[in-house]
């Protein structure tokens, strides 16, 4: 109980959740961990048509954290809710469904077919993936992103979650423009674009030469703007970007975030969910603290 967390109305049992992409549609990560040790999971994106994704290779290790350029590969909507998603509707995590599309209208169709799914939380609207090949994600345009959260938020029932691109020159605008449009909550950051060179090769290491930054090397970034945001709008926000422990996680909760997405330090440690959970619990016993006393205690 000393976790629980109320985020757009549902009951979280923690405030952890998997983040988009990391752990597919949850099924491995479910026999190895357990889903009901999360307080929810953010599927990995799904498009209305099949992708194949980028190129091999498609990850790379760098100093303190990895690039990848999955290329946002899925089975496309039907197969999603065919074959995916009965799968998590047996588990009592919260469930946030991710979603990208090309045009606003792509993002309508997907919304519309995932609206009378009742045991689906939340929409997560993807506006950021840095490894597609489009020239720029919609949320570094903020007058985009007003018109993508505008269009789906007036055919969902659905709260909606906006994912910001930390590749913008200020984030809060971006931000605001969502709000502004209907958006719910925020999800941020997406990773930060990269590349990594092979000297001895000399070659690009990533078959698609670009990729999104994660790991330790960005949370200075997350931080910096879930606290810019948080100061000046009253939305709740999903932090990402380099939790590895549970001092990473209160970093983000101190400056305000509501949920903490675990990412690509779960590839390093698996036990990640529980020992950031049990770390948690055990600070604020240690500090006779509650998790709303902390919240926001730097804002």
């Amino acid at each position: 109980m000393a976790l629980s967390t109320l985020f757009l109305g549902k009951r979280f049992r923690n405030p952890i959740v998997l983040a988009s992409g990391i752990v597919g549609y949850g099924k491995k990560f479910d026999e190895e961990v357990g889903l009901d040790k999360v307080g929810g999971i953010i599927t990995k994106t799904v498009t209305a048509l099949p992708r194949p994704g980028n190129p091999l290779p498609r990850v790379a290790e760098v100093d303190s954290g990895m690039l990848n350029s999955i290329g946002l590969a899925n089975p496309g909507i039907d197969k999603f809710i065919s074959d995916q998603l009965p799968y998590l509707q047996e588990h009592k995590t919260n469930i946030i469904v991710s979603i990208a599309g090309g045009t606003s209208e792509e993002l309508v169709h997907l919304a519309l077919l995932l609206d009378n799914i009742e045991y689906i939380d939340a929409l997560e609207l993807n506006l950021s993936c840095p490894n597609v090949a489009i020239k720029m994600q919609t949320s570094q345009d903020p007058r985009e992103t007003f018109r993508a959260v505008d269009a789906v938020k007036a055919v969902t029932r659905k709260q909606l979650i906006a994912k910001l691109s930390p590749n913008v020159s200020d984030v809060v605008e971006v931000a605001r423009k969502a709000v502004e449009a209907g958006a719910d909550a925020l999800s941020l950051i997406n990773t930060l674009g990269g590349i990594k060179v092979d000297p001895v090769l000399r070659k690009f290491v990533l078959g698609n030469v670009t990729g999104g930054l994660s790991g330790p090397a960005i949370r200075p970034v997350g931080v910096k703007m879930v606290y810019d945001i948080k100061k000046e709008l009253d939305i709740p926000v999903i932090a990402h970007g380099g939790i590895v422990d549970q001092w990473s996680a209160l970093e983000y909760l101190l400056v305000g975030a509501d949920l903490i997405a675990l990412g690509s330090g779960l590839f390093k440690n698996p036990d990640l969910t529980e020992e950031v959970s049990a770390g948690l619990e055990k600070y604020l016993h240690e500090n006779g603290a509650t998790l709303a006393d902390i919240r926001g205690e730097l804002l």
